[in-house]
């Protein structure tokens, strides 16, 4: 079966210091993550967008962004964002993704 249109996912993570939002990779998937957002109710530090361990995007401070051209994860590996700051931090991670 061939495949017209991306399913969206979507993964949220809630903590205190450090939190990780990660959708998990699958043979015969890849994932296109078109949104992210990282935010603390305390101080923010630093984030980053990964594709298992290769990081695909990275910054410090609150983050609420959306990618015209989504980031690209690799065949069958996991996506994620990965955000630290102080006391409550929030971390979402969205897209889409292809099986074939």
């Amino acid at each position: 079966m061939i495949q017209d249109h991306g399913i969206p996912f979507s993964a949220t993570a809630t903590g205190a210091g450090t939190v990780s939002a990660l959708v998990t990779g699958t043979t015969n998937t890849l994932y296109f993550v078109s949104d992210i957002a990282a935010s603390s109710t305390g101080t923010m530090g630093t984030w980053a967008v990964l594709a298992d361990s290769t990081v695909l995007w990275e910054g410090s401070g609150a983050v609420n962004y959306h990618f015209s051209e989504p980031l690209r994860g690799g065949k069958g590996k996991s996506v994620s964002i990965y955000a630290n700051g102080s006391t409550s931090m929030y971390a979402n991670i969205s897209g889409f993704y292809l099986s074939f």
